[in-house]
């Protein structure tokens, strides 16, 4: 907290103002103006000996705010949050509970201590400031808001959070029902053609990540899944892998026997050049656990470095992208490849629902709002047909 004098004029002249800086109940920076009643001729000193008493007074107030809150007499919303962050990372997985602490440490625990507001004064109107605040300026480097579904990951922490706190008593509904949050917006994907892809394999052929890129056109792997793949998720006798295991990076790289969800955990045949190119992977992986002898990394992954160290998802992203403008070609994500799968499946003719079991959607659903518009095609087609064997007088 600070402060100082202003000088304003009055109807009786001018008067000595002593402003307090202070963060209000919104976490908004805001100022208290009080009239010292003395007018500015010969009366400065008085009114900066008034203007030290009210600094004082006040910060003796938030002293003893604090010393409520260590003594156990006030709960804050931010250590609130604080509670819930410990009480759910036992029930998530670690890379979920990092974004939670993430997104908190960064944004919502400064703007809600600044605040000091407590549990049971936080309302709808508190957290709408914080959902229209972080909307319009909320970026950390200052270069404006945050995206519509960034602020729906927030809002989420917070909900969560006072849902514990109707659970356990203390509050009497959740203030995060009503929320008014910027409009979704939907992202169209971008995607390679069948022609496309095959460029970008003939350019990046002998790239250590190139049959990370074929693997992931051919099958749709989601980049987890890909770098999860194992041998023993392999089978030469059924022609056939299965996606079971992920990869995923968040701070740090982490391997767990789990998809994203159910329907993730899928089988799938091999066909001729995926089954020759495993099979040379291994070739090549035996020769050089023989090469590097006890510093070779022994692990079960299939795709690795030649001293059997696994690649890590962030590298293969960014290698992608470098790769791409090396040759020249168009940008697109290293996850827009799983688009371009499937908008080469539907372009030949395959179901939506054939593709949706293809890259192991949760639901019909969100094959259909992503790929849509690829559909269309098809559906054309189907209104071809119909017209050839219907006619209307016209």
């Amino acid at each position: 907290m600070t402060g100082t004098l202003h000088k304003r004029k009055t109807k009786k002249g001018e008067t000595y103002y002593t402003v307090l800086y202070y963060y209000d109940e919104y976490g908004n920076r805001t100022s208290k103006w009080q009239t010292t009643g003395l007018p500015t001729r010969g009366n400065k000193g008085r009114a900066e000996e008034i203007l030290r008493r009210r600094l004082t007074e006040a910060e003796a107030e938030e002293k003893r705010k604090k010393e409520d809150r260590a003594n156990g007499n006030v709960l804050l919303f931010s250590d609130w949050i604080r509670q819930w962050l410990t009480e759910v990372k036992r029930r998530v997985e670690n890379n979920t509970w990092r974004q939670y602490e993430d997104v908190s440490r960064r944004h919502i625990l400064p703007y809600f201590d600044s605040m000091g507001i407590e549990l049971e004064a936080v309302n709808r109107e508190t957290l709408q400031a914080y959902v229209d605040r972080k909307a319009d300026k909320g970026r950390l480097d200052g270069k404006g808001g945050l995206s519509p579904a960034a602020i729906r990951h927030h809002v989420n922490i917070l909900s969560q959070s006072m849902k514990m706190a109707v659970r356990n008593g203390k509050v009497s509904a959740n203030p995060c029902d009503g929320l008014i949050l910027p409009k979704k917006q939907r992202r169209t994907p971008t995607f390679f053609t069948a022609e496309q892809m095959q460029q970008a394999l003939d350019a990046i052929s002998g790239e250590p990540i190139y049959p990370v890129v074929y693997f992931t056109m051919a099958y749709g792997l989601r980049r987890s899944e890909v770098l999860g793949m194992k041998w023993d998720c392999v089978s030469y006798h059924t022609d056939t892998f299965h996606v079971r295991h992920t990869v995923t990076q968040d701070r740090v790289v982490e391997g767990k026997d789990k998809t994203k969800n159910a329907s993730s955990n899928r089988g799938l045949p091999l066909n001729e050049d995926a089954r020759k190119l495993l099979q040379s992977l291994k070739a090549i992986e035996e020769e050089n656990r023989r090469m590097f002898g006890r510093e070779f990394v022994d692990s079960p992954y299939v795709f690795k470095w030649p001293n059997g160290k696994p690649f890590t998802p962030d590298y293969v992203s960014h290698r992608f992208s470098k790769l791409l403008k090396k040759h020249g070609l168009e940008h697109i994500r290293f996850h827009d490849l799983r688009h371009s799968c499937a908008s080469v499946l539907l372009y030949e003719g395959h179901s939506l629902k054939e593709t949706s079991e293809w890259l192991g959607h949760s639901d019909y659903g969100t094959t259909a709002n992503f790929y849509g518009h690829v559909y269309m095609g098809q559906k054309r087609g189907m209104s071809a047909t119909m017209g050839r064997s219907l006619h209307a007088k016209c």
